[in-house]
């Protein structure tokens, strides 16, 4: 003998999926923002002393030695700038100036 299903129980079966369905989507997004996390935390592990401690301070830059040298020197850039600020080293002159 089949048992038999009723109305309650295939609306019951049908809220169940529809919740699973719900949790399986929000453990993705989840887990999508833990990979690009991670991804994120990867980069800059290589690192570079700027300026003396003993002639006005020395800032640590973290750069991605394998990523876009581009960003690597607006870091250094910066990082000098907000040195030269603090009174350290001297800012750096722009490219192409005289």
């Amino acid at each position: 003998m089949e048992p038999q299903t009723t109305n309650g129980d295939l609306a019951y079966l049908i809220l169940a999926v529809e919740a699973l369905e719900k949790a399986r989507a929000h453990d993705c997004i989840r887990l999508e923002n833990i990979e690009r996390e991670l991804a994120n935390s990867v980069k800059r592990r290589d690192s570079v002393e700027i300026g003396t401690p003993a002639k006005g301070g020395a800032m640590k830059a973290y750069v991605d030695g394998a990523g876009d040298s581009k960003d690597n020197d607006a870091i250094i850039l910066e990082l000098r700038r907000v040195l030269a600020l603090a009174g350290g080293t001297p800012q750096p002159k722009a490219e192409g100036g005289a």
